[in-house]
């Protein structure tokens, strides 16, 4: 066999229009030996079994199997062999695949980059290959150079029945490093995270709960408390699962609820000593700024730069909205009795000058501020922020209990701020 009739081999497998009867002729032209020079490296640098798996032809694969090819030899890319082409399909290739484990193909052999065959099956969510694979004794907990085991491509994959597989298979939940794990809550994959734990995914790490509450997903949230996750629990740069979710624009105020009914601290502090009520009036969310007070947020915790969540709200560099929940939330805080002196309101007049708003909003802005600092605030507004400072957390909730006149009961739930009296 020359060297051009091995190419011209390799071209016409690489075609996709030569028939195996078509290979045939070449091969019996060729003269190929059985042993050796069909196993041997194309210019393209595949040999002829890689070239045919990885075009998934079956016809093809059979007659180089049957003429001798091994399917133990890799190709010079990556190092890849036949099965690992033969496993980069998301379907219509099992026949190749039995053929190769049939005459000896090794189920467990890596490529350059730490792939098993299993690996590439199951980021093609194949399901019948993954079942191939495990009967022919793949391992289920070799890692590629990425530390990924086949469970994090199925998950990467968002296949619910690969997952159940590769865990009944024995595969480890927490490997590595928690990443199957954080992988589901991501996605979002309910099933497949109900699957880990149940197989022993420890839900312990603040990531996930944070992860799920900043992107609003109550299910997951809940499973994730059920099975332990730590509500109060710290992430990076110090942030709780409520911080997310009060800084998060897709969090709803569903989520900030469930949290707090879960114990998460309001007044906890990131480590630059941003609150959760700092986070929620700078993104002006003023549903999730009343339940922070009514679950004891500390209206005046000042951040480690001094910025109070009033001061926030006055600062943070966005259009001011142009109905009224901007100048509602201000009204709220001082309300809940946010404290401003002149000398802060006199430093900020520049700040507030260049909101994006009509000149009659900053008028009313203006006006109320002036009017909070020039005067002091009157007795009832000093007894409401006495009585809820001493009530305990969910506050609006404990003075239902209290005999009360409605009246008295309707303002020490700010029903004199527009839209923030409480509703159960």
């Amino acid at each position: 066999m020359s060297d051009g009739d091995m190419e011209r081999l390799c071209a016409a497998i690489a075609s996709g229009r030569s028939s195996a009867y078509d290979i045939e002729l070449l091969l019996v032209s060729g003269d190929f030996s059985v042993n050796s020079q069909l196993n041997e490296v194309c210019s393209n640098g595949y040999t002829p079994l890689s070239l045919a798996c990885k075009l998934n032809r079956a016809g093809i694969v059979h007659l180089l199997l049957q003429r001798g090819a091994t399917p133990n030899k890799p190709s010079v890319y990556y190092n890849k062999y036949p099965l690992h082409y033969a496993c980069d399909h998301s379907d219509g290739n099992l026949d190749v695949v039995g053929m190769l484990l049939a005459v000896g193909a090794q189920p467990n052999i890596q490529d350059e980059d730490g792939n098993t065959p299993l690996h590439l099956a199951c980021t093609e969510s194949n399901v019948s290959v993954v079942k191939t694979l495990l009967e022919a004794g793949a391992d289920v907990k070799l890692a590629d150079i990425d530390d990924e085991t086949p469970l994090v491509r199925a998950c990467f994959a968002k296949s619910v029945e690969l997952v159940d597989l590769l865990l009944k298979a024995g595969s480890d939940p927490n490997y590595p490093e928690g990443r199957p794990l954080e992988i589901v809550v991501r996605a979002p994959s309910l099933e497949s995270l109900k699957l880990l734990i149940a197989a022993g995914g420890d839900v312990s790490r603040n990531t996930y709960l944070s992860f799920a509450s900043e992107h609003n997903y109550l299910d997951m949230m809940k499973v994730l408390r059920n099975y332990g996750a730590e509500v109060n629990g710290t992430g990076r740069l110090g942030l709780t699962a409520l911080h997310h979710a009060c800084i998060s624009q897709e969090s709803t105020v569903d989520a900030v609820r469930l949290l707090l009914l879960w114990g998460s601290n309001p007044n906890l502090a990131t480590s630059a000593g941003d609150t959760p009520l700092l986070f929620a009036c700078q993104s002006f969310a003023l549903e999730k700024v009343r339940l922070l007070l009514s679950y004891g947020a500390d209206v005046n915790q000042a951040d480690g730069a001094a910025l109070s969540p009033l001061v926030a709200a006055l600062t943070t560099r966005r259009p001011m909205r142009t109905d009224t929940s901007y100048l509602t939330l201000i009204q709220l805080l001082l309300a809940a009795g946010a404290r401003l002196s002149a000398a802060t309101l006199e430093r900020l007049k520049v700040l507030i000058v260049y909101l994006q708003s009509s000149n009659s909003d900053k008028e009313e802005l203006f006006q109320l501020l002036y009017q909070h600092t020039s005067a002091p605030s009157s007795l009832q507004g000093q007894c409401r922020a006495v009585i809820r400072n001493r009530l305990p957390s969910n506050k609006d909730m404990k003075l239902q209990t209290l005999p009360l006149p409605n009246s008295v009961m309707s303002f020490l739930q700010f029903s004199d701020v527009p839209g923030c009296g409480y509703t159960q």
